[in-house]
């Protein structure tokens, strides 16, 4: 079965405001579960202590609590936090999952939370195809004529024509 790792930190929110983040974070949790037919067992949620109590009390209606794996992780890159800084954090929540991602027990990641460092630790821990020079992130938009991919090639701040030939 499929595996998505889920970053429960990851979220473009501040303060306070990041409970709020982890709430809409597990509600899309929910969603999948219930409106799309995603099994439970195939999601491993990667958060700090607080965000997995917060996952594993809401998810409790949805699903028992018991199907849903949970990956408690010591630290969170927050939305501030440079590219150095999120590289230093081995064990943090997007390095945890991407690193589950690495060892192929989750075939995605997903996080809302800072892009750049999303996109450093993912080259650190995962590496780039033989033939690619650089990456693109990418997200799958639901559409009436079938799901269609949106790429954003300009992470790396270089835009050129072998750039775009490369993607």
């Amino acid at each position: 079965m499929t595996c998505l790792a889920i970053d429960l930190n990851g979220g473009d929110c501040f303060g306070d405001q990041s409970i709020k983040s982890v709430a809409e974070i597990i509600a899309g949790v929910e969603r999948a579960i219930r409106k799309h037919g995603v099994p439970p067992q195939s999601l491993m949620l990667f958060g700090t202590d607080s965000p997995v109590r917060q996952a594993r009390k809401l998810l409790r209606r949805t699903t028992g609590g018991s199907e849903v794996q949970y990956r408690r992780c010591p630290s969170a890159v927050l939305m501030t936090a440079s590219v150095r800084d999120a590289l230093r954090m081995r064990q943090s929540t997007i390095a945890l999952g991407l690193e589950a991602v690495g060892k192929g027990q989750c075939a995605a990641f997903f996080s809302a939370g800072n892009t750049m460092a999303i996109y450093a630790v993912s080259r650190r821990r995962l590496g780039l195809l033989s033939d690619i020079s650089d990456a693109a992130l990418a997200v799958v938009v639901p559409a009436r004529c079938g799901p269609r991919v949106w790429l954003d090639v300009g992470i790396s701040g270089i835009f050129s024509r072998g750039t775009i030939a490369a993607y």
